[in-house]
C-alpha cells in the first residue's frame, strides 16, 4: 500500500498533466517506521518520478543529515538543502495586519512589535500569540489585553511540552550546564563553564543536531524562544 501511495503522487500529476509539489513534514520520522527498508523504498520510487517535486522538512538536523548530507546517506545529493530561519518582523506585521482586517479587529502595531521581539519571528509562536489576541477580541472583552497576559496564557497552554523539554535536557548533566549558560547569555561559554568537566563542543553539537539551538556567526541561540524564557523564569 505504501509503495502504491508513493507512485500515486507521480501518476496523479501525469494523469492531470500538471506538475505537483508534495511536502513530507517531519520526514526524519520515516526512520522510526521500519529502519532502512522504508527509507530505501522512498528513494527507489522518488528517483524515478518525473512530474513531481518534493519538499522534505524536519526538526532534527542530525537526522536530516543522516538522510541527505552524509556521503553514505540514502538521499545524498538528491536535492538542495535549505536551512530555514525565523520569519522577518516586517513580513509578520503585514500578515497580522491583513488578518486583523479580515477578522474586523483593531490591533496596535506596538503590540505586534512586542510579540515579534519576543518570538523573534518563530512561525508557530508568532501565530499562536496573535491567535490568542484574536480569540480575546472576538469575545468582545472590554479590557485591552496586555502582552504579559498573552504570554502567561501561552505558558499555561504549553506547560506540558515545556516541562518535558526540560526533563529531556536535565537528564544529561552536560546539556543542562550548557543550556543554563546559554539562557543566561553574557560572556563566552568557554569562560563560564569548566571545560575539564563539560565537553562544550559536544554538547553544542548535540543541541544543534536536535534542533534546540541555532548557530549564528559568532554565537548560538535557542530555536525555541518560549522554552528559553521558561527556563530563565522557572529554573535559573
Amino acid at each position: 500500500m505504501l509503495s502504491k501511495s508513493i507512485d500515486f503522487i507521480d501518476q496523479f500529476s501525469i494523469k492531470n498533466k500538471k506538475k505537483i509539489i508534495n511536502a513530507f513534514d517531519e520526514f526524519g520520522d520515516i526512520k522510526k517506521l521500519d529502519g532502512n527498508k522504508v527509507v530505501k523504498l522512498f528513494r527507489a520510487k522518488l528517483q524515478l518520478h518525473k512530474n513531481a517535486v518534493y519538499i522534505f522538512s524536519g526538526s532534527f538536523e542530525s537526522i536530516i543529515n543522516e538522510l541527505f548530507i552524509e556521503k553514505n546517506a540514502p538521499f545524498y545529493k538528491f536535492g538542495r538543502v535549505i536551512e530555514l530561519d525565523f520569519i522577518s518582523k516586517d513580513v509578520f506585521i503585514k500578515y497580522f495586519s491583513r488578518k486583523a482586517k479580515y477578522y474586523k479587529i483593531n490591533v496596535s502595531e506596538k503590540l505586534l512589535v512586542k510579540i515579534l521581539e519576543f518570538t523573534k519571528g518563530h512561525p508557530y509562536y508568532s501565530q499562536l500569540f496573535f491567535q490568542e489576541y484574536i480569540i480575546y477580541k472576538k469575545l468582545k472583552l472590554s479590557v485591552e489585553l496586555k502582552f504579559q497576559q498573552i504570554l502567561d496564557n501561552i505558558l499555561l497552554m504549553e506547560k506540558n511540552y515545556l516541562e518535558k523539554s526540560w526533563d529531556a535536557i536535565s537528564s544529561s548533566k552536560q546539556l543542562k550546564i550548557v543550556v543554563l549558560a546559554l539562557v543566561e547569555e553574557g560572556a563566552s561559554l568557554y569562560s563560564r563553564i569548566n571545560t575539564k568537566k563539560v565537553n562544550i563542543s559536544r554538547a553544542l553539537h548535540q543541541l544543534k543536531g536536535s534542533g534546540m539551538i541555532l548557530q549564528r556567526k559568532n554565537y548560538f541561540e535557542f530555536s525555541d524562544p518560549l522554552l528559553a524564557y521558561w527556563i530563565k523564569r522557572n529554573i535559573i
